[in-house]
Parts: structure tokens; C-alpha cells; sequence
């Protein structure tokens, strides 16, 4: 396994609304996080990936982003980002952040240009089309209810929002489009970012036909996914946002790719690092479409994804039994307040492929260590064996076999991580 500094590295989340009030207004903020530093440095964390904070109506969580280069003044200044980011780093802390590029809010000034004439300039920054026998281009329906389309009475077409109708989708097929991205991904690079979540990256190419999709069981609209998610153009996308931006900087880049199947993953996150550091899937369907257990998740992807890739599978909390392979021990005793989970044991994969059962009953691995906090839920958490070692052997986290989970993790709506 190659080492990068991500892989050895304890990711705590942010989100700033939540997190800690400067000022009391009841509303966290940047120089709130900025006064928490020393806590997180204690508590063993060594990357914040710190949700958005760009300035935005707030429609959908900043998730609906007016501005990329700006910042909320409910969270503050500019210079409070850059002062935190300053702080952070003489602490030995990286900071990564969201990068949401999908879509945009209808309040972003590119959509206000946009959608002010069909012969805009920035007419094509979006996905605009014609509407089919009085109503919507097609059948598709949105992520958070209704259709994806929305009528723009000024220029007589619909726009494209497979979210919420707020949230008007780019147009990835338009060059200028992707020069504007990577041209603010180099500005938030410069000023010493460490790296971007990319919400649902895995959709920003869309099939130009865009037919109607399969209704959906007691729905009138059809299901965009094969036509939007996984489309025909991303890897390419993301091979030039590579080659123009991430490749220029010593970054973690997560990709959130929801529907991704194990050969998918390998081109996201190859070990060639043509695209993305590693892929964060947050769905909840296999191959077949069919519910499976955590168990599937962590084991399945594992053995499909030795030495091919870095990928993020999230899963909640697990309970330890007398016949589980697997054992964490925790080698920073603060942990062991926050993560819920009981001590395993690390297995090396050539030990457990063996199949003996005497190789189980050694009770002091040692150099084992923990992953990550969730700054959400004690019960939401993530795991991350780290530099775990048997016999002299490194174990790494390609090697971890997990054979117990808790009765929740049946049937799930996953939050965060394991590294596979």
C-alpha cells in the first residue's frame, strides 16, 4: 500500500452552524471553530473537513451557494477563514472543505445572468431545454420532491435542478463552466486549503438525450439516475480537473458518488491518482439493486477493492461478540469516550484467509489505532485501523475483517466512513 498523509489521518467534521458560538448569537461560526483548535489537536483529530460556509441563502444547509469565494456573514469574514486556517496549520491540523459544483443557488450571479435571456452569454452555464407537450423536457423528478425542471417564465424554458429548485444544476459540458470550477479550486488551493469534499460529484455529467426515466413504485415521475449519475462525461471531467488543479497541490480529495459499484470506484480513486483521492458512496443499494448488511459492505468491498483503490464506506455503530476477528484497541485513552465502540482485534488478511482457528487466539496485537469522529451523533461513528501490525507485519486497512455488527446496521441510512 502506498502511504500518503490522508491515510494515516484522524478526519473530524465540521458543521460550522452547530459547532461552537463566538459571538452569542446562537449560531456557531469560523472564530468559534478557531477557539476549538487546541481541544481537537487533544483529542487526537489531524484533518477538520469543515461543511460549507460560502455565502448562501441557506436553503438547503449552504449547500445552495450564492458565492464560492465569499463567505456567510453568519459565520463570519474572510479573515476569520484565513486566520483559522492559519491557526490550524501551526497546529499541525489540515483543513479540507466542501466543494459543491453540481449546482449552484438561483441566487448565484451565473444563474441571475443565465436566466435574463436565451441569447445570455451565460445562458449555457446551466442545463436549459424546450418543454415536450405543455410540461416539463421529461419525466425526471427531483431529489427533494416534484419534478427537476422548473418553468422560467422570463425566457419561456425550464432549467434543470435535480435537487431542489433553488439549486439550478451547472452545465459540465460547457468548457467555460468547468475554467470557472477550477479556477476557484485554485484560488482556495492558493490560499492553503488541504483538500475538498465534492458533494455528489458523481453527477455532474448528464446523457444529452435525457429520456424520460422508470417511473418510480407510486410516484408520476421517472428516476434520473442512469442518465445523470455516473454520466457519460465524469471521468473525463474529473481527469482534466486532475490534471489542471488537484495534481498541482498535495491535497485529500473526497468524492461523494452515490449508486457507485466496486468497478466504479477503481476509476474514481485508482491507485494511479488519475481523478479523486478516494470515494465516499452514500447510498444504500448493491449491484442488483438489493438491500445487504454492513457486513456486506465492509467485507464485499474489501476483498473487491484490495490494492485497487481508497474508498469510504459508511456503516453505524458495531458490538463486539466472542467469535468477532476483528479487535481495536485504542492507543489514545480521550477516544474512548467518544467512539461507542468495543475493543477488537486486528487480523491480518493472510492470517484469516487461512482459515485456522488457532491464528485467532493471540490477545495482544499491538500499534493498532483509531479513525474518525462524527460530529453529529455518538452512534454515528467511523472506524479506521491505522498502522496495526501482527508478527512484525504491518496489517494496514486492507486487512480488516468484520464479522459482528450491531442489530441496527441490518438495514441503514449510512452517515460516514470505513476505509476499505
Amino acid at each position: 500500500m502506498k502511504k500518503a498523509w490522508w491515510k494515516e489521518s484522524v478526519v473530524y467534521q465540521i458543521y460550522p452552524r452547530s459547532f461552537q458560538d463566538s459571538n452569542g448569537d446562537g449560531m456557531g461560526d469560523l472564530p468559534g471553530i478557531l477557539s476549538r483548535l487546541d481541544y481537537l489537536k487533544e483529542l487526537g483529530v489531524d484533518v477538520l473537513w469543515i461543511s460549507p460556509f460560502y455565502r448562501s441563502p441557506g436553503k438547503d444547509n449552504g449547500y445552495d451557494i450564492s458565492d464560492y469565494q465569499d463567505i456567510q456573514p453568519d459565520f463570519g469574514t474572510m479573515e476569520d477563514f484565513e486566520r483559522l486556517l492559519a491557526e490550524a496549520h501551526k497546529r499541525g491540523l489540515r483543513v479540507v472543505i466542501d466543494l459543491v459544483v453540481n449546482h449552484t443557488s438561483k441566487e448565484h450571479p451565473w444563474f441571475i445572468e443565465s436566466r435574463s435571456s436565451r441569447d445570455n452569454p451565460k445562458r449555457d452555464y446551466y442545463i436549459w431545454r424546450d418543454g415536450k407537450n405543455g410540461g416539463p423536457p421529461n419525466n425526471w423528478g427531483s431529489n427533494f420532491s416534484g419534478s427537476a425542471w422548473t418553468l422560467d417564465e422570463t425566457t419561456g424554458q425550464y432549467y434543470l435542478h435535480t435537487f431542489g429548485d433553488f439549486q439550478p444544476d451547472l452545465n459540465w459540458d460547457n468548457p467555460a463552466v468547468r475554467q470557472e470550477v477550477f479556477r476557484m479550486m485554485r484560488w482556495w488551493c492558493d490560499k492553503g486549503v488541504d483538500g475538498f469534499r465534492m458533494d455528489v460529484i458523481s453527477m455532474i455529467s448528464k446523457t444529452p438525450e435525457m429520456p424520460d426515466g422508470q417511473l418510480k413504485p407510486g410516484s408520476i415521475y421517472g428516476n434520473f439516475g442512469p442518465y445523470v449519475v455516473n454520466g457519460p462525461n465524469v471521468h473525463r471531467y474529473l481527469q482534466q480537473m486532475n490534471r489542471e488543479v488537484l495534481s498541482r497541490y498535495n491535497l485529500l480529495t473526497v468524492g461523494e458518488c452515490a449508486g457507485l459499484t466496486v468497478d466504479q470506484a477503481c476509476l474514481y480513486a485508482n491507485e494511479e491518482g488519475t481523478e479523486l483521492t478516494f470515494t465516499l458512496r452514500d447510498d444504500v443499494t448493491w449491484n442488483d439493486g438489493e438491500p445487504f448488511t454492513a457486513e456486506d459492505v465492509a467485507f464485499t468491498w474489501q476483498l473487491v477493492l484490495d490494492g485497487k483503490t481508497n474508498t469510504v464506506y459508511p456503516f453505524t455503530a458495531v458490538e463486539a461478540t466472542d467469535d468477532t476477528t476483528v479487535r481495536v484497541t485504542y492507543d489514545r485513552p480521550s477516544f474512548t469516550d467518544l467512539i461507542p465502540f468495543n475493543t477488537r482485534r486486528i487480523v491480518p488478511k493472510h492470517i484469516w484467509e487461512s482459515e485456522d482457528p488457532a491464528a485467532f487466539t493471540d490477545p495482544e496485537p499491538v500499534g493498532t489505532g483509531p479513525f474518525v469522529l462524527d460530529s453529529f451523533s455518538p452512534q454515528q461513528v467511523a472506524l479506521r485501523v491505522r498502522d496495526g501490525y501482527w508478527g512484525g507485519e504491518s496489517a494496514g486497512v486492507q486487512t480488516v475483517k468484520l464479522l459482528a455488527m450491531s442489530s441496527d446496521a441490518a438495514w441503514f441510512r449510512p452517515t460516514y466512513g470505513l476505509f476499505l
